[in-house]
């Protein structure tokens, strides 16, 4: 058999130190890939939310960069470079947004089916939210208008106050003019409504944090329905690896002649295959939460 249970310790004065515990069959490493498949679905590296929340923060920073610059100068930045840079940011979320839920959907409905009830659930949190989030709804159609009419118009805001101790405050906020996304799309649906309540000009980041709790609010639906699934996988991977777990190093699986690598010879990069025991204990600590 080619395949060996085993670890990799760089910790030795020695070098790099590899061993194998025990063989594997090809049977039993496939059973650990469907495993770490069911597994990785949620890792926040792979999973579609995590390029939301990715693209959400890179935003926040590019806000709060030109709000440190205003509150440092003269000379200060040009504002239309501020506005360009920072609505390209929220242009990236939107669609990073839209494309989260165009991928649940399908994966939900290609692993379960267009009828089954894992879909169903997810598709009435989604109309929840819709319903019950103004924010959310107006986020998810200006994904549509900025696709259909390109990036919104805006204007900045830049003021610097004091609080009760005498200290400056700097606010710095990003705007749309809602009466240029009433005349430049027709397709807001239910949410012209909600345009035509807001002020003229409509503050951009307190609807982007309440839009992206709603997403939350869905990733948690996600979780509760996967959380099952998750737990028990997690669980075989800690049985899987329970012959090394008190060795030193890191698990992982071999393959071939890396049984008997030596310590000067370079290590062929696609002959080991590390175990994320740090995300199968993240899940395993969710098992722990949902009990308590």
């Amino acid at each position: 058999m080619p395949w060996g249970l085993g670890v990799v310790d760089g910790s030795s004065a020695d070098g790099w130190q590899f061993r194998i515990v025990q063989r594997l069959s090809d049977a039993e490493v496939a059973r650990y890939n469907e495993a770490i498949g069911v597994l990785l679905r949620f890792n926040p590296e792979r999973h579609p939310f995590g390029l939301v929340q990715l693209s959400y923060e890179q935003y926040r920073e590019k806000v709060d960069e030109f709000a440190a610059a205003f509150a440092s100068g003269p000379p200060r930045p040009s504002p239309a470079l501020a506005l360009f840079e920072i609505t390209a940011k929220l242009v990236e979320w939107l669609s990073c947004s839209r494309r989260f839920l165009a991928q649940v959907e399908t994966d939900l409905k290609q692993r379960y089916g267009r009828r089954s009830t894992e879909w169903g659930n997810f598709e009435a949190a989604r109309q929840r939210e819709y319903a019950g989030s103004a924010s959310y709804r107006f986020m998810y159609k200006l994904r549509d208008y900025s696709d259909h009419c390109g990036p919104p118009l805006g204007k900045l805001n830049f003021t610097q106050q004091y609080d009760d101790h005498g200290q400056p405050v700097s606010v710095f906020q990003v705007f749309f003019n809602r009466d240029s996304l009433l005349q430049k799309f027709n397709r807001w649906d239910i949410v012209e409504k909600d345009l035509r309540q807001w002020p003229e000009f409509i503050e951009v980041g307190p609807h982007m944090d309440r839009a992206m709790r709603s997403l939350d609010t869905l990733v948690l639906e996600l979780a509760k329905m996967e959380a099952p699934a998750m737990i028990a996988e997690a669980e075989f991977v800690e049985r899987f690896v329970a012959p090394v777990a008190k060795s030193p190093g890191e698990p992982h699986i071999f393959y071939e002649e890396l049984s008997s690598h030596q310590p000067a010879q370079p290590v062929p990069p696609m002959r080991l295959i590390r175990v994320p025991m740090e995300f199968v204990e993240h899940v395993l600590r969710f098992r722990e939460d949902r009990a308590s």
